[in-house]
């Protein structure tokens, strides 16, 4: 079986804290694979929110998911506390890559190495546009702090 590969983040750029909800269990008693895809989202959503990007407060131009990758490494449990660190890939004029480690909080194993694609558009009119200004400046201010 070929097995998906996610890249690396080469440079964390923000990290994100949680605990494993009982929700987030399956009949496995572990986290969920649906349920992760979840909290990659939560933890997006704080990383942009941490430079000053909330994409629900916005009328005009928001992203869509493109594409998801996400290889599993082991398991995390109810209660579990987990690391989510976010980084970013490939950025094009209208897309870019969000990478995570999702790790487990007290023994920093890692849960889980995932990719999210997003093209951002124009809500309005359903039409690919560019990445906004203001976030790319905040992303450029966010890496050079970082590196």
């Amino acid at each position: 079986m070929v097995r998906v590969s996610v890249d690396a983040i080469e440079t964390v750029l923000y990290s994100h804290s949680l605990t494993v909800r009982y929700s987030d269990v399956n009949t496995g008693k572990h986290l969920g694979n649906d349920k992760l895809i979840s909290l990659l989202q939560e933890a997006r959503l704080a990383f942009f929110r941490s430079l000053s990007y909330n994409e629900m407060r916005r009328p005009e131009v928001g992203f869509v998911v493109a594409d998801l990758a996400i290889s599993y490494k082991t398991e995390a449990f109810y209660d579990e506390a987990l690391s989510i660190d976010v980084g970013l890939g490939d950025i094009a004029q209208k897309s870019m890559d969000v990478l995570y480690k999702v790790s487990k909080a007290g023994s920093g194993e890692v849960v889980a190495n995932a990719k999210t694609g997003l093209v951002f558009i124009n809500k309005q009119v359903k039409k690919v546009v560019n990445i906004p200004e203001e976030l790319m400046r905040e992303i450029d201010k966010a890496v050079v702090t970082n590196r």
